[in-house]
């Protein structure tokens, strides 16, 4: 069993570096480009786009300006319950990460990865429930 841990962890960090460099960029005619995520929050959109938008400039030898940006709340339920499950969903996800990562009995092991498994399905199907926009240029 720890040789599955390893491979998990190993996956899920190797899975950082197959990063898109600016997929989301919308070129503009004017010079004024746009970039549009569904985000889980309100603060990790800029820390997703912000690169895209430095990469596609760097492309062209130029420095990115940011123009605007804006966060609105785009999900289906309440934005309170939209936050609360989602907290839920993560730390279940988390602690149950933690359990399963640190156990040394299979019966802890289990649960943890149980409790990782539905935290992260859960995380999942709740899915984004913002929209984040940021204008740009490159000057």
């Amino acid at each position: 069993m720890q040789f599955v841990r390893f491979i998990v962890i190993g996956s899920l960090l190797s899975g950082c570096s197959f990063l898109n460099h600016h997929q989301d960029v919308r070129p503009g005619v004017s010079g004024t480009h746009t970039i549009i995520l569904n985000t889980d929050d309100r603060t990790s959109g800029y820390h997703e786009a912000k690169p895209q938008a430095d990469y596609f400039c760097h492309k062209q030898h130029k420095v990115t300006y940011i123009l605007s940006e804006e966060y609105r709340y785009t999900g289906s339920m309440s934005e309170s319950d939209y936050l609360a499950l989602k907290t839920v969903a993560r730390v279940a996800r988390d602690v149950g990460g933690a359990v399963w990562g640190l156990s040394k009995d299979e019966k802890s092991e289990d649960a943890g990865l149980v409790a990782a498994t539905s935290g992260a399905i859960a995380d999942d199907a709740i899915g984004p429930g913002y929209t984040y926009t940021v204008k740009f240029q490159c000057q």
